[in-house]
């Protein structure tokens, strides 16, 4: 009997030697660690608005000397704007950026979100022990144990075999299927979504004030890929009828077809594409916009952002009473109520909509400075 507690005690005293080692003590059970690079923070952190984001964020470059010639106007001292943002920056790194710095600008503007999948963030083969983290991590009492004592993290968590992330930006090049696709978008939601609330606490705990903008999406370009597990023969025949339908003009049909078609074929971009496009045809704007917000985020070729992101932010937002400027809605309102396309590309809004942009974001910022 003895033996069997002194083996047990060995073992106990093992795999807590094994946590302490090997997992870190976090709130949040994100599957990496990251390395940030070393960058001159003189700057960043004396400006008065700090940008981050992706390449959402760097095209703001073409508004803010305008923003900050407007503002300037009123204030004693110009403005000092930094942007920080760069192509394929997911907000894993604008976050690593912001714990790095040991004062804040008194404001910080985030706009991303269309790069999440560029960089692989986890393993996907240990999905099943990051879900099973972020179910711990959504229950209140193992979340409340957590946060009055943090090194029971290292316990709670399982270990996901954490990526480890240097200071250099490197493309994920894996082949995944449709079904494993669908899995690492599904997990990169969840990522996002506790990143987010990592930034929010992280930019309150240092006293600044944080702006969301939500990520422009072109809803007038066809999904690049159709999972394979959401598609058959049968619905390929059935699009093929409608197209005809379009050709002769019959777009009636073409919309009642499309319809009936979206209800049974679940999670088919190209199907909720081509509905949403004959909606929008009929005027049906509410119908439309949303149906082809679904065609977008079940493309399973993730190469922009998804307007799962922007759900994702706008509750957040919400939630915490982030202040947030809409500008895919703003791009949604214009398609449906003038059926144009305010895409100068697939991804940027003409510079019309970045002008108007830069009105909104001028109000916004003459509030939270008290202008």
């Amino acid at each position: 009997m003895k033996k069997i507690i002194l083996v047990i005690l060995i073992m106990l005293v093992g795999y807590a030697g094994y946590c302490l080692i090997i997992m870190p003590t976090s709130i949040t059970p994100l599957p990496y660690k990251l390395k940030q690079q070393k960058r001159l923070t003189h700057t960043l952190e004396n400006s008065d608005v700090l940008v981050i984001g992706d390449q959402m964020g760097l095209k703001l470059n073409y508004i803010l000397s305008g923003v900050k010639e407007i503002l300037s106007k009123q204030l004693k001292d110009p403005l000092k704007i930094y942007n920080s943002a760069k192509s394929h920056m997911g907000l894993h790194r604008s976050l690593g950026l912001i714990k790095s710095l040991k004062k804040l600008p008194p404001i910080v503007i985030y706009h991303g979100g269309s790069e999440e999948f560029f960089e692989k963030k986890f393993n996907l083969s240990r999905r099943d022990t990051i879900d099973t983290n972020f179910l711990r991590y959504e229950n209140k009492l193992l979340l409340t144990f957590i946060k009055l004592l943090p090194i029971l993290s290292r316990f709670i968590y399982a270990n996901p075999q954490f990526v480890q992330m240097g200071p250099k930006i490197k493309q994920d090049l894996s082949n995944y299927n449709s079904i494993q696709k669908q899995a690492q978008m599904g997990i990169s939601y969840k990522i996002f979504k506790s990143e987010l609330y990592e930034l929010v606490k992280t930019v309150k705990q240092k006293k600044s004030k944080l702006l969301f903008i939500t990520t422009p999406i072109n809803l007038n370009i066809a999904p690049k890929q159709v999972c394979t597990n959401s598609t058959n023969i049968g619905v390929d025949v059935f699009l093929t009828r409608i197209g005809k339908l379009e050709k002769a003009g019959k777009f009636k049909e073409a919309y009642s077809e499309a319809n009936k078609l979206a209800r049974v074929a679940t999670a088919n971009s190209i199907v909720y594409y081509r509905f949403g496009q004959l909606a929008l045809k009929q005027g049906l704007t509410k119908e439309a916009i949303n149906t082809l917000r679904l065609a977008a985020s079940y493309d399973c070729q993730t190469w922009r952002s998804t307007p799962v992101f922007n759900s994702i932010l706008t509750t957040v937002a919400k939630k915490h009473n982030i202040d947030l400027i809409d500008f895919a809605d703003l791009l949604n309102n214009y398609l449906t109520q003038n059926n144009d396309d305010p895409f100068q590309d697939e991804l940027f809004p003409k510079k019309v909509f970045y002008e108007q942009l830069q009105s909104l974001l001028v109000n916004k910022l003459k509030t939270l400075i008290h202008l």
